[in-house]
């Protein structure tokens, strides 16, 4: 994917690329705290004590918006600053 971005002389589709590889790195990076909080975990109650089961909800339900509605607004941007190029040539400007 980061190869046909680079290939694109659009900005808008390599900036969103890059983006998308952030979402993609952070929000997936939030469920193994998820699972470290669980009791057994790393930092549930029987480990360090910082999280506690009860806060699984919250922390999935942080990484399911990350993941899901940040990668859809980048997505969306995208295809907004496509699609006024393609309008507009001369005067697009990158929403992303």
């Amino acid at each position: 994917m980061a190869q046909l971005a680079a290939k694109s002389e659009s900005e808008a589709v390599q900036k969103g690329v890059r983006a998308l590889a952030w979402f993609i790195l952070v929000g997936w990076a939030i469920y193994p705290i998820g699972y470290m909080a669980m009791p057994g975990g790393l930092l549930g109650p029987d480990g360090a004590g910082l999280l506690r089961p009860s806060d699984l909800d919250l922390i999935y339900n942080i990484g399911d918006a990350i993941n899901k509605i940040g990668f859809g607004l980048v997505v969306y941007g995208i295809a907004r600053s496509e699609s006024a190029v393609k309008v507009a040539p001369q005067s697009a400007t990158s929403v992303v």
